[in-house]
């Protein structure tokens, strides 16, 4: 495909000088980063940051709050309002995106395991995997994913 480029990137890493100089280190030109503050102002001093290292800040990493997934309200709403702020303030640091994932049970994960080079995987282990516990949400099965009016 012609003009097709890959761009190398990474994600859930933070912004720190170590961090980005790592990243370029390794040919990583494009972030989804960890922040711990969405304010605008800060978001637009870690892409400016990151980009000073070579680096692209490209999205962050947000957290759904489990009573948005759960429709906890009152606290749904002003969940969903500081959503919106979010996106707003990230989209005035002239971020792409957001990275996130909603849902309703938490990651379905058993123990890491290694992997080459040193490396951790994630991983799910059927066998190892402790389904009895129930999360927050309690008992999840294919009538709770059908809503009626």
């Amino acid at each position: 495909m012609a003009g097709a480029r890959m761009h190398v990137g990474v994600q859930g890493i933070g912004t720190s000088k170590m961090e980005l100089q790592f990243l370029a280190r390794h040919g990583v030109a494009h972030m989804d980063a960890l922040v711990d503050d969405i304010d605008a102002d800060t978001l637009i001093r870690h892409r400016e940051e990151a980009a000073e290292e070579g680096v692209s800040l490209e999205m962050i990493h947000i957290d759904i709050p489990s009573s948005i997934t759960l429709a906890q309200d009152p606290q749904r709403d002003r969940d969903i309002d500081q959503v919106c702020t979010t996106i707003e303030n990230a989209g005035r640091a002239g971020l792409r995106g957001l990275n996130y994932n909603f849902h309703i049970l938490p990651y379905q994960r058993t123990a890491s395991v290694p992997g080459r080079g040193g490396s951790i995987y994630s991983a799910f282990d059927l066998e190892a995997y402790d389904n009895e516990t129930l999360s927050e949400a309690g008992r999840v099965g294919c009538e709770s994913a059908i809503s009626s009016p």
